[in-house]
């Protein structure tokens, strides 16, 4: 049986890869998020965005990597 006058937990893992035209690279994230209650959860999220490769080669923008982080605050049904 669940507790819900608890704070609960969950440790979150991911790569992939994310596509945004005119670029294709891949990203890695993690993170911990908290479960208050029966219906709220905060996400903690920090990732790393590897280079990317330009999808169509006439391309003149620049890739964009490096850290990003985030928060979140989410209502559960």
């Amino acid at each position: 049986m669940e507790n819900f006058n608890k704070v609960r937990g969950s440790i979150f893992l991911g790569a992939g890869g994310v596509l945004i035209f005119p670029y294709g690279g891949g990203t890695v994230r993690g993170g911990y998020e908290f479960r208050m209650g029966k219906n709220w959860a905060v996400s903690l999220m920090g990732g790393y965005r590897l280079p990317a490769s330009a999808v169509m080669p006439d391309s003149t923008y620049e890739s964009i990597s490096g850290l990003e982080v985030g928060a979140g605050v989410s209502v559960l049904f």
